[in-house]
């Protein structure tokens, strides 16, 4: 499933702004689409069921493209943590959404996504590098202990870009768009 959005660009042309709105929707072929918690959480599922292969020390990129999207749009996993805005944030485990670790030996912490069973997560490089596995929140700390656990949050992707190319939210450029759910 994927959820609509709204699309608002200002343009500035010959010295005048220029602001547009359009609603676009699954059947936009230019569509700013994100995939449900869900959804994302299946796909993460298929990775780990089908065994793919997965670039290593990239769970913050894996997690964007669970939703959908080319990649997170954060440089790592604490940055993307450190910007999540609190509204964002939960106080325990929900299908989909994305639990975060900071620290690490190069600082860039963890990211993993809520699986469909309960209290468990979908994580890269554990327990093999280079592949997804199915394990937990308490796995994750007894194994890298150079980590701590930050929190649960929903996906906040403000600077992801879609599959076609398109930013969710091109702040350089005055775009911003919203996702409705």
């Amino acid at each position: 499933m994927r959820t609509t959005c709204f699309f608002l660009a200002s343009t500035v042309a010959a010295g005048a702004t220029v602001t547009a709105v359009a609603k676009m929707d699954a059947n936009s072929a230019a569509g700013l689409q994100m995939n449900d918690p869900t959804t994302a959480s299946e796909t993460a599922k298929s990775y780990y069921d089908n065994q793919t292969p997965i670039t290593p020390d990239e769970c913050d990129h894996y997690c964007g493209v669970w939703y959908g999207l080319a990649h997170s749009g954060f440089s790592s996993a604490a940055e993307h943590w450190a910007q999540t805005p609190d509204s964002y944030k939960l106080s325990a485990y929900e299908e989909g959404a994305l639990a975060f670790w900071t620290g690490g030996s190069s600082g860039a912490g963890h990211c993993t996504i809520g699986s469909p069973e309960s209290d468990t997560i979908f994580s890269t490089d554990y327990p093999t590098k280079g592949f997804v596995g199915h394990t937990s929140v308490d796995e994750i700390n007894s194994h890298w202990t150079s980590l701590q656990f930050a929190g649960w949050a929903r996906a906040y992707f403000p600077n992801g870009v879609t599959d076609d190319g398109l930013f969710l939210n091109d702040t350089k450029h005055g775009n911003k768009h919203e996702l409705q759910a």
